[in-house]
């Protein structure tokens, strides 16, 4: 009794060093809040501008300050050589070329068409990703409406004036490829109340970041300061409002916190931010991202009806500020800086899902399959879990055992406190922790929450293939049977469960025993409407579990743990030839 109490005691110590040193060498340097390092944030940042825009004959005159990395702003006369941009026609094919004028730059990751009516981006599509897994699905436009990036000056905005582009060989619908370091397009447009309006788009070759500067050389009127603007239509119907991640919204850093609001909770009218950092609005996926790069602006957010429009702002007649336009991939926004990791909302179970994402994907490089990638991380969390699993069914079986003496102390002892005692002497007698069972449960629950976290939320899995029918693991399953939609890992799912639950100890009498076996088919309901991508995890977990369970009640936990390591690699291999075949 002693060495087995040792045991726990040693086990728990155990435990917490492995908690200790996961906070030191893990959780402290890479996902703990820290603050943007402002040395970090001027490296990256467009310089202001700093000399004025003079009004000569509509020339524009003066200077961009830039860093290093940028290119030099296009000036009047220059060719298309001499701005090192390769040029092509309209484009045609699946981008629908629009009538009035217009240009595209096309980088490794972006296209983007930037209308001269408003100097927006009317069109951005990510070239890595589609609409839908269809294969002649059309790539995905971040952009609705009639665009993104409007300038408002004081009370006045450029979404009505036409700029115009500074590149003397300038035909509607030319299209100029970055294929190497970063090109600056300067488009100048006469303001109604005198003065000018430019904006300069810089892009780099490849990334989903691009820059803006926007600078307005009008009346003193304008120190009412300006705004820039990003926007969002949110139709009854879009999946982001019923999204319940919490990854569709707004979401905006102030250096130390990220604040999130869901669209259904952004009220009518007006709200207001300061010191922020990067604002953006998105779905679960994709987020288009305003960053403040020098120093904190204030910012908001407006709503009419379906239409939402974040901006940032500042008290001067100029803002300069970096995008992000792109896809919510913990990696990439890792390495992003700025700490635009933070878009990605994993709640509480952040310590847990962010390393366990990064398995995933280690898993994904070696097998090069989702689905099989999924299946082997899983198997690695049940063999993890292995010790708390055979402590918590050993404390479960035995408090069974007690059952028959349990009943007959609480049938002929009366008084609940004597009973309880007569309880807790029993437990001790036989060496029986009632919460045995319950807390090695406990422990596993941030891992299973934060498992499910990190494949709801990862973007590799959308429109990412397993096997045959199961063609998108973000994606709710869909085997068409006489064009009616069967859910056959869902229907697996609930099986396994049954059988979970049926060969599992327990101490529930009878009755709530039959009612419990009820909860496979509830479960099941929920899940048919849940990713793919989630059944394969749960669905594995379930079979490595029935397994491990029969183990530990026939044979020694030594050799439970081989018939665990056996079952897992059975499933593997049949994931993997499912993953070859299909």
């Amino acid at each position: 009794m002693v060495m087995d109490n040792n045991r726990k005691q040693l086990a728990i110590l155990f435990i917490l060093f492995l908690v200790f040193t996961y906070k030191v060498a893990v959780w402290d340097p890479y996902f703990s809040p820290k603050a943007v390092e402002d040395a970090a944030l001027k490296s990256a940042s467009v310089a202001s501008v700093e000399s004025g825009l003079e009004q000569d004959k509509g020339a524009v005159v003066g200077e961009i300050s830039r860093s290093a990395e940028i290119a030099r702003p296009v000036v009047d006369g220059n060719s298309s050589e001499e701005m090192g941009l390769a040029t092509e026609g309209a484009v045609t094919g699946e981008f629908e070329v629009p009538s009035d004028d217009y240009f595209i730059v096309e980088t490794a990751e972006l296209r983007a068409e930037i209308a001269l009516h408003g100097g927006t981006v009317r069109k951005l599509f990510l070239r890595e990703y589609k609409e839908t897994n269809k294969k002649k699905s059309p790539l995905l436009n971040l952009v609705q409406g009639s665009g993104d990036f409007e300038f408002v000056a004081g009370s006045q905005s450029d979404a009505g004036l036409n700029y115009r582009l500074e590149d003397s060989e300038f035909s509607s619908g030319k299209t100029y490829r970055v294929d190497s370091g970063e090109k600056v397009f300067r488009l100048v447009a006469q303001a109604p109340g005198g003065g000018l309006l430019s904006k300069f788009y810089s892009f780099s070759a490849d990334g989903y970041f691009f820059d803006l500067q926007v600078s307005s050389k009008q009346d003193a009127a304008l120190s009412l300061g300006s705004k820039l603007y990003i926007k969002r239509v949110i139709g009854k119907d879009d999946p982001s409002l019923h999204d319940n991640f919490g990854g569709s919204g707004l979401a905006w850093y102030d250096g130390e916190k990220v604040h999130r609001e869901g669209y259904p909770t952004i009220k009518e009218g007006a709200e207001s931010f300061s010191a922020v950092r990067w604002l953006g609005l998105g779905d679960k996926y994709f987020s288009t991202t305003l960053v403040a790069p020098e120093a904190p602006l204030s910012g908001g957010i407006e709503r009419q009806a379906e239409n939402y429009r974040a901006y940032l702002n500042t008290a001067a007649s100029e803002v300069s500020v970096r995008i992000f336009t792109g896809p919510k991939s913990y990696q990439l926004l890792e390495n992003a800086d700025y700490d635009l990791r933070k878009l990605i909302n994993f709640g509480w179970t952040g310590f847990v899902a962010a390393p366990l994402l990064l398995a995933l994907h280690m898993f994904y490089s070696i097998f090069g399959n989702f689905g099989v990638a999924i299946v082997v991380l899983t198997i690695s969390v049940k063999l993890l879990l292995y010790p708390l699993s055979a402590v918590s069914f050993k404390s479960m079986k035995a408090m069974q055992d007690l059952q028959p003496d349990m009943k007959r102390i609480r049938e002929t002892i009366s008084d609940k406190a004597l009973q309880q005692q007569e309880l807790m002497a029993l437990y001790k007698r036989k060496g029986v922790n009632p919460m045995g069972g319950c807390l090695p449960m406990l422990m596993q629950i941030p891992i299973f929450f934060g498992l499910y976290s990190a494949l709801q939320l990862d973007i590799e899995l959308r429109h990412a293939p397993f096997a045959f029918w199961i063609n998108d693991l973000s994606a709710k399953e869909n085997f068409e049977v006489f064009g009616y939609a069967v859910p056959v890992m869902v229907i697996l799912l609930v099986v396994s469960m049954v059988v979970q639950q049926w060969i599992t100890p327990s101490t529930a009498d009878p009755a709530q025993k039959k009612m419990m076996m009820f909860m496979p088919f509830v479960m099941g309901f929920l899940f048919m409407g849940f990713p793919a991508g989630l059944t394969l995890y749960w669905l594995t977990n379930n079979l490595i579990s029935i397994a491990q369970t029969q183990g530990l009640h026939q044979t020694s936990e030594k050799n439970a743990l081989a018939v665990t390591l056996a079952t897992g690699l059975a499933v593997f291999s049949v994931a993997f030839v499912l993953a070859q075949v299909g």
